[in-house]
């Protein structure tokens, strides 16, 4: 077969039942082993220092010793995301146990149930503003994304990018204006536009 069609959409490698071990000294290793269910796709971080440690409602975030007032707004938002999506599909328990505040210029993905969220993307944002709608909107796209291809077992091929970013932006779009109404849904999308 084409080798885009072996290569899941969404991770490094197509659906099954994986284990991902990561050997470290002890007391420095947040989560090891992590069984993953789906395409396989995870996340390691190295850092000089452990990062703080914020949950709410079974969903865990690591950040700097500075965010975490923050932390609590974006797992509320996590949250909150989550079970706006489980009213407007079929979708099961929260794809998202862990956030992780990542460095600047980072990248923001959904990797297995790990959410990478950029400092300056996610974290260095007001609460109740254009920034935090578009933190919501990100955070929710990736989940219907993430949920889409795992379930269609989606591969790299011709058109995945009509689910992984159309279908699951139009969730996303949903989600916000479910959550804060019609003007975040059109400012949204001028911004997505622009």
């Amino acid at each position: 077969i084409p080798t885009p069609a072996a290569v899941s959409s969404v991770g490094v490698a197509p659906a099954g039942s994986w284990s991902v071990a990561v050997e470290c000294p002890d007391g420095w290793c947040l989560e090891t082993p992590k069984d993953i269910a789906g395409p396989l796709d995870f996340a390691v971080a190295w850092l000089a220092t452990p990062p703080q440690k914020t949950e709410r409602e079974g969903v865990v975030a690591w950040h700097g010793t500075t965010h975490g007032a923050t932390a609590g707004e974006i797992l509320e938002d996590v949250n909150t995301i989550v079970e706006t999506l489980a009213t407007m599909s079929s979708m099961g328990p929260s794809p998202v146990e862990t956030v992780m505040q990542v460095p600047r210029g980072g990248s923001f993905g959904l990797h297995g149930d790990v959410l990478w969220l950029p400092e300056d993307f996610g974290w260095d944002v007001t609460s109740g503003g254009v920034g935090q709608r578009l933190r919501r909107f990100t955070i929710a796209r990736e989940i219907a994304a993430t949920e889409l291809a795992k379930a269609t077992e989606l591969r790299r091929e011709p058109g995945y990018r009509l689910l992984t970013d159309g279908v699951a932006g139009w969730v996303a779009l949903e989600v916000v204006s479910a959550l804060e109404g019609d003007d975040a849904w059109r400012m949204l999308v001028a911004h997505q536009a622009a």
